[in-house]
């Protein structure tokens, strides 16, 4: 089950910093879904979170979706 299902609904509560550490984690170890969902989670609380679209960016880049990347950037 991915991380990011047990965090839905407690996210809020949660620091996001440590969140999007746990997902450039998840990136750095190849759970590239798992790390782009917990993004995503802090997306939803807080739209437009830089740190958030910074590691979308660079996990699209280094997947070699450029378009997708500039997107986030």
């Amino acid at each position: 089950m991915p991380v990011s299902f047990f965090l839905r609904g407690t996210i809020a509560a949660m620091n996001h910093g440590v969140t999007l550490q746990r997902a450039a984690a998840l990136m750095r170890s190849g759970r590239l879904a798992e790390g782009d969902a917990l993004c995503r989670d802090v997306l939803r609380v807080v739209p437009g979170h830089p740190g958030a679209l910074h590691l979308l960016g660079l996990a699209a880049r280094d997947a070699g979706k450029p378009d997708e990347a500039e997107a986030f950037f």
